[in-house]
């Protein structure tokens, strides 16, 4: 995907179940993040590309009080954001200006 959109920015959420203090799973959802961040840098996603933040128990999928929807809060979540477009009269990062008086394709 970031061979297609090189400037895209993938930003790696950390995320945890309703145990434990909030404070205790804003370090736990932050090394969760960073654990899967570490992971997509080793296949080769530079780590320009990547933000991570961590939410904690804050943004729960499942709000039950059963084991597997504990399960399904503590995750990683990706979300992916397109490279900013060039202001117009600019040529995209990479690629040379038009001539003088030319628009951009």
């Amino acid at each position: 995907m970031l061979n297609q959109f090189p400037g895209a920015l993938i930003i790696v959420e950390g995320h945890c179940d309703d145990r434990g203090s909030a404070e205790y799973n804003i370090g736990l959802g932050d090394r969760r993040a960073r654990t899967a961040a570490r992971v997509l840098r080793e296949h080769g996603v530079p780590g320009a590309n990547l933000d991570v933040v961590s939410f904690g128990r804050e943004q729960p999928q499942c709000t039950e009080l059963t084991e597997a929807c504990r399960q399904r809060n503590r995750r990683a979540h990706l979300t992916v954001r397109p490279a900013p477009s060039p202001p117009t009269g600019e040529a995209p990062a990479g690629e040379a200006p038009p001539p003088a008086g030319h628009p951009l394709p």
